[in-house]
């Protein structure tokens, strides 16, 4: 029998929370526009994009594990015994992190090598403690966090920005002090330390959670190479100011992650306690449909928009940025339906085979940017990550077959394609009426297409408001 707890409900919660903090993110970028030069923001996109290249690595991604144990079990005893495990492994890979870290800064001796190493050490616990509370049934407090998160990070870079020269140390610092805050506070709230007990520290269950996790890494990694590792051959082929634009262009995109990255926490809770229903592949068909309209919508939307967005919220000297919105997009349309296909490889806890589908598409990506950005320069760094994340879905699809079989509406999907298509193409065109043109257009065929989805929403606003407050 399906379990009952919504997840239009778990998603608005998230959103929320989730999307406020990260909304909140993304908006910064924009403003570092006016603040730094395109090879000061190509510099902070490369930090950025190394820090979460480290976390996974680090941290081996024992905050997964956890959330994963916890969500099927989340009694006292069960949470002190993977608390406990979890804190001494990160407590053995911190210090081996540390030591590297040591070795590394002897031989390069790099200016913000040790506030990016505290970061990351910082970022592996942020990360550790909220799955934690996630799993524990605190979708709130996992919410709210990152709420605070940012909005403590963006009150503080504001105030450094104005006061110190060097803007990218200024910056950095102001993220160290957010997140080693939001770790404190957590811990000391939520009164953490109460589930350590060293006498549950046990081999066995370690070895688990990393048997767990450690399968997850070589997929954490491909997600991150197909969508980041073409910042360094950009930097290589074209220098830091194209990066800098490349930085900018990739964040519009990101509206659509901002949305579909809080639909994702929730339906990661929903479709592992349904796995064994025996209405999973009807319940799982319907959110796909559902999921499906919401991405493309959403898209096209942006697309819409997109100049309009750039030319209110950024320095004229990164407005050509719009050029490479439609192609970005598309590829976190493909990354999106990738990762709700992934849920299989969570639920069965096969997580080994999600890396074959992402290192694929990192391959791909790789090898397409190397080819292609030497003469398309900035398209071909985006054509690049398209089919990167194609190759992953279309390997994700085939493989999705083992755990559970998913319905696809195809009229309602090559109808929200096509109509993707047209509406970037007119953005291109950029004929007279061509905004008009989009916005009656596109708004009206996805009103149509929507139609039912949106009379059933607005009939149970009051219900789901509920049903948000009581999780």
């Amino acid at each position: 029998m399906l379990k009952n707890n919504s997840l239009l409900s778990l998603t608005i919660l998230y959103t929320l929370g989730n999307f406020t903090s990260k909304f909140l993110g993304f908006f910064l970028v924009f403003v570092l526009t006016f603040f730094l030069s395109k090879e000061e923001l190509g510099f902070y996109d490369l930090v950025l994009t190394s820090i979460s290249l480290f976390v996974p690595i680090v941290s081996l991604q024992i905050g997964d594990a956890a959330f994963r144990w916890l969500i099927e079990n989340s009694k006292s005893l069960t949470i002190s015994m993977v608390f406990t495990n979890s804190i001494i492994l990160y407590f053995i890979l911190f210090l081996i992190f540390s030591f590297s870290a040591t070795i590394f800064y002897c031989i390069f001796d790099w200016e913000y090598y040790w506030i990016i190493f505290l970061i990351i050490v910082m970022q592996c616990l942020y990360t550790f403690f909220r799955q934690l509370l996630r799993g524990m049934n605190k979708s709130k407090i996992f919410a709210l966090s990152g709420v605070v998160f940012v909005f403590l990070y963006l009150f503080l870079a504001g105030i450094s920005l104005y006061l110190f020269e060097n803007k990218i140390l200024s910056v950095l610092i102001s993220y160290l002090i957010a997140t080693t805050s939001i770790v404190i506070i957590l811990f000391l709230k939520e009164q953490l330390w109460v589930y350590f007990q060293l006498s549950l520290y046990s081999k066995e269950i370690s070895l688990e959670l990393l048997k767990y996790s450690i399968p997850l890494l070589p997929n954490s990694l491909s997600w991150w190479a197909i969508s980041s590792v073409n910042r360094y051959l950009i930097l290589f082929f074209l220098g830091v100011s194209y990066n800098g634009i490349f930085a900018i262009a990739f964040k519009i995109p990101t509206l659509l992650l901002l949305f579909v990255g809080v639909f994702q926490l929730a339906w990661q809770e929903k479709a592992i306690s349904n796995y064994s229903s025996q209405y999973r592949d009807q319940y799982y068909s319907k959110i796909h449909d559902y999921f499906l309209r919401f991405i493309f919508s959403i898209s096209v939307i942006v697309i819409i928009f997109n100049k309009l967005i750039l030319d209110l919220i950024v320095s004229e000297n990164f407005f050509e940025a719009w050029k490479y919105t439609s192609l970005l997009l598309l590829s976190m349309i493909f990354s999106s339906l990738s990762g709700f296909y992934g849920i299989g490889y969570l639920s069965s806890k096969k997580t080994s085979g999600a890396s074959t589908s992402t290192i694929s598409g990192a391959l791909v990506t790789v090898v397409l940017s190397v080819l292609l950005i030497p003469s398309f320069e900035l398209y071909g760094a985006s054509l690049a990550i398209v089919f990167g994340y194609l190759v992953t879905y279309i390997i994700r699809l085939y493989h999705s077959k083992k755990f559970f079989k998913i319905e696809i509406n195809k009229a309602v999907f090559f109808k929200l394609f096509f109509l993707y298509v047209l509406v970037s193409a007119v953005s291109y065109w950029d004929f007279n009426y061509s905004f008009l043109f989009n916005l009656l257009i596109g708004l009206g065929f996805l009103i149509k297409i929507n139609i039912t989805e949106i009379r059933l929403i607005w009939s149970n606003r009051k219900i789901v408001t509920k049903r948000i407050w009581k999780n």
